[in-house]
């Protein structure tokens, strides 16, 4: 179970942490570095959109 934890404590690293020089998607990339309160309100709205269809 510890390599099991060890990718999910991985993960979950990058996911809070992105490397914002290499994102494939930079109009994202710049919202979470300038506005992360519209960069969560987007991807949650986005979240629920796909959730309901």
């Amino acid at each position: 179970m510890d390599g099991v934890e060890k990718v999910l404590k991985e993960v979950s690293y990058i996911l809070t942490h992105p490397n914002l020089t290499i994102a494939v998607n930079t109009e994202a990339s710049n919202v979470w570095s300038t506005d992360r309160k519209q960069f969560d309100a987007v991807v949650r709205t986005t979240v629920r959109n796909n959730l309901e269809t």
